[in-house]
């Protein structure tokens, strides 16, 4: 008989509170290093900054971090990385024919918007295709994808309402955000408890290369819609 290694493999842990993270993956980490498995987990991104995990990296676990795909450089949030862009059109001709966009444009200002968060990217082209049948069109047209768009900005801002909840003040992430939006600050210079919220709620993103953040560009929408 062939003997094969099994692997398990547990989503979507990434969108837990930071209480709860903690208590899987640092208070109780005995408990899964004694797993007689090969086990992957998704963890929140904010977990990777502690020190607790770096402690253990490499004793119990094997980190490694999985930024975004980025669609800009780390020159000014409107300068556009096609090579990333590309990446993602590609990714969504995997799932849906490229055809079904009213025009390819409206797909390339979508994975903009999106800022390489394939969550957000999916989520809008569902919804925005629902409308199209229900609309009984035939392809997604830009009014639907900017809707859509508009819903997921929305729920970004009740997220960032939301953070008092966890004792930190929405007002102090906003004007964190607006602080590294306005001198384009793509390496803060601390990683503290507001850019921990800012990383867990995805309006602050890690890009891949040398590791660098930028704002969600809806986020910074909704920062401009301020001023």
């Amino acid at each position: 008989l062939l003997k094969k290694n099994i692997i398990l493999i547990i989503e979507d842990l990434d969108k837990i509170d930071t209480s709860k993270a903690k208590e899987i993956f640092i208070e109780n980490y005995v408990i899964i290093s004694e797993i007689p498995l090969t086990t992957i987990y998704t963890v929140p991104i904010f977990l990777m900054h502690t020190t607790e995990m770096s402690s253990l990296n490499g004793n119990v676990y094997n980190n490694i971090l999985l930024p975004m795909i980025k669609t800009r450089t780390k020159k000014k949030y409107d300068d556009k990385y096609d090579e990333g862009i590309n990446k993602i059109k590609e990714l969504v001709s995997k799932r849906m024919s490229i055809d079904l966009f009213d025009k390819e444009e409206d797909l390339i200002y979508l994975i903009v918007k999106t800022g390489g968060v394939l969550r957000d990217l999916f989520k809008v082209i569902v919804n925005a295709s629902e409308s199209a049948v229900y609309n009984e069109r035939d392809k997604i047209h830009y009014n639907d994808i900017r809707y859509y768009l508009d819903n997921v900005k929305s729920s970004y801002y009740r997220a960032l309402s939301g953070s008092s909840q966890r004792n930190i003040s929405p007002e102090d992430i906003i004007k964190k955000l607006k602080n590294l939006h306005e001198t384009n600050t793509i390496k803060p210079m601390v990683i503290d408890q507001v850019i921990l919220e800012a990383l867990r709620l995805q309006v602050l993103i890690e890009y891949n290369g040398d590791g660098w953040y930028g704002l969600h560009p809806l986020v910074i929408e909704h920062i401009e819609e301020m001023t």
